[in-house]
């Protein structure tokens, strides 16, 4: 593989990349995060997201939980977390990912939060899309931060570019491996 060195080099590979989304495995490594945290599905206050690709797809596990809330856009590189079930109306915001409507309640004190990325590395570093509105929540929250990709796209070896205002994962999950942060 090519060294890759920018964070352009990494997102346009992970755009190349041909990545077949699916749940198979994430839901067992999710049952066993939660396990080991002492969360549930009925009393945790998870943050989840809907999924745009190349990022998995786990919208029917984000709906197992009772108490699920999803981004919703509210201004320059700022989001909020609202909540939100499958019977909730979801509009396509102006990056083309669906968000709750926006009358629905709003809610910040998450307890885990899960993270979609575009890539992951050994550091916990995120490569997201580059817009910046993850990092700034999660600058702002005590959630426990679950970073969520597919074993192809987690670097176990080379690492990511960081900026100061990237926020690292407490936890990557992937359909095969739960990886936690050690520093």
């Amino acid at each position: 593989m090519e060294l890759l060195k920018t964070k352009k080099h990494f997102r346009d590979w992970a755009r190349a990349a041909s990545i077949k989304s699916s749940e198979s495995g994430f839901e067992l490594q999710i049952e066993r995060l939660l396990e080991s945290l002492n969360f549930s599905f009925e009393s945790t206050r998870v943050g989840g997201y809907r999924f745009k690709n190349p990022e998995p797809n786990l919208d029917s596990l984000f709906f197992k939980f009772n108490h699920a809330f999803f981004p919703q856009v509210q201004g320059d590189r700022h989001m909020d977390f609202v909540e939100a079930d499958s019977e909730t109306p979801w509009d396509l915001n102006s990056y083309k990912i669906l968000e709750p409507q926006a009358s629905q309640k709003q809610r910040q004190d998450l307890d885990l939060i899960f993270v979609p990325g575009l890539a992951f590395d050994h550091r916990m570093t995120r490569l997201g899309r580059g817009a910046g509105y993850y990092d700034s929540f999660l600058k702002q929250t005590s959630a426990l931060k679950v970073g969520v990709c597919l074993r192809s796209q987690f670097f176990s070896q080379q690492s990511l570019p960081r900026d100061p205002w990237d926020c690292p994962m407490d936890y990557v999950l992937t359909e095969k491996f739960i990886y936690k942060r050690t520093s």
